[in-house]
């Protein structure tokens, strides 16, 4: 069996970013499952490059995303959400990394 490296890009909750990079020898069974936990849990797939200028990716020495643009998210039940898109990808078999541009600032609301 061949495995192929393959990226795939999606759209979650308050406007985050994620790149999911596989390794797979079924591309069409990858994809998706990819795809169904996106839409299981509050986002949608992108087609590809549609967020790769969101991120700068190297591929030397190791595979690495570094987002440009991070998505602040303070609020529940957003974080929630988030957790559970983030938790179902990377649960996933043939899901080797999941990057996002997502930065949590769990702030006391309490005090607003």
């Amino acid at each position: 069996e061949v495995l192929k490296e393959v990226l795939y890009e999606g759209f979650g909750p308050e406007g985050t970013g994620y790149i999911v990079h596989a390794t797979t020898d079924n591309t069409n069974r990858t994809h998706n499952q990819v795809r169904t936990v996106f839409e299981r849990n509050g986002g949608k797939m992108g087609v590809p490059g549609s967020l790769q200028y969101l991120f700068t990716i190297e591929r030397d020495p190791e595979f690495m995303c570094t987002p440009h643009f991070p998505v602040t998210v303070r609020h529940e039940p957003a974080v929630s959400e988030i957790v559970k898109l983030m938790s179902g990808l990377e649960h996933l078999d043939d899901v080797q990394q999941v990057f996002t541009n997502v930065q949590f600032d769990l702030e006391d609301e309490s005090n607003e």
